[in-house]
């Protein structure tokens, strides 16, 4: 009897916790399929009584005509444009960046993970130590720095920020992935001749491929929902990211409907990554990669 108390327990702060968690993002879903004259009707709508994608269209820069004239004649503020541009900022940083710093950390995860060298817990304490520094602490130097270089209000030059703190994460994650993996399949290959490299990526690669997906989903989230840098770097200027812009938002004249439609928008990406690619996080393994080696 008292397992099943607990068993009745456990479900129900389950759907507590999935309620807690699900309600925010339906409600925001809810208020931006809506018109301001819906929204504030009493009784509340739990549902949309007459669903429009006015909002979507006009933040992604594609409202119509007919649109315009069933919201009343308004069309939302100018941050809406910020908004629609800011996502594909934000995605076009966050692809590119994630994929280089996944070949990146894919190389240097198997050396830390795999070989036996000369200071290598002083290399992984500093791939920590890298990670202890808060933002706010280095972005002026970085801010000094990219201003002498013409990077400030880039996009390129985002990606260098971002590169520089999400490869030793990566990094660290991979080489804990890659010595869990087992060691007699590699040590099989060496000992028909093939070369470090060739058991790179003819048998470990495919055999770590689910901790190299995950790691690059992780990259591209880090690198599309960062703000502090992207903040400072990019705010005001046409390579304004997703973060920034949003923010924005509670700075103007904006409808509840319109920044609504911006919160939905900009978790779509991250929701259509955790559902798709959800099988390969599960894989990743904490495991010390100091402690595993191949001779």
């Amino acid at each position: 009897m008292p397992s099943h108390r607990n068993q009745v327990f456990l479900y129900i702060l389950v759907i507590v916790v999935a309620v807690w968690t699900v309600a925010p993002i339906y409600w925001a879903l809810n208020l931006s399929l809506q018109f301001e004259k819906t929204i504030f009707a009493t009784p509340t709508n739990l549902v949309p009584p007459a669903p429009t994608d006015y909002w979507y269209r006009l933040i992604l820069g594609i409202p119509t005509r007919e649109q315009i004239i069933m919201s009343g004649g308004s069309v939302g503020s100018m941050t809406a444009e910020h908004v629609g541009r800011g996502l594909k900022n934000s995605l076009f940083v966050a692809l590119p960046t994630s994929l280089v710093a996944v070949a990146i950390s894919v190389v240097s995860g198997y050396v830390f993970g795999r070989l036996k060298f000369k200071f290598k817990k002083g290399f992984m304490f500093m791939l920590l130590a890298s990670q202890t520094l808060p933002p706010v602490a280095i972005i002026l130097p970085y801010f000094v720095m990219f201003l002498g270089l013409g990077l400030v209000g880039t996009l390129h030059g985002l990606m260098i920020v971002y590169l520089s703190s999400i490869v030793p994460l990566v990094t660290w994650i991979l080489s804990g992935f890659f010595a869990g993996l087992p060691l007699d399949v590699e040590r099989a290959a060496r000992l028909d001749g093939c070369g470090r490299l060739g058991v790179l990526f003819r048998v470990v690669l495919p055999m770590a491929a689910p901790g190299i997906i995950a790691g690059w989903v992780f990259a591209f989230l880090t690198a599309y929902n960062e703000f502090m840098y992207s903040w400072v770097l990019t705010a005001g200027t046409s390579a304004e990211t997703l973060s920034p812009a949003l923010t924005g938002l509670f700075f103007q004249d904006t409808t509840v409907p319109e920044m609504s439609a911006a919160v939905v928008l900009s978790l779509l990406p991250v929701i259509a990554f955790a559902i798709v690619l959800q099988r390969y996080i599960i894989e990743l393994r904490i495991v010390d990669p100091v402690t595993t080696i191949v001779d």
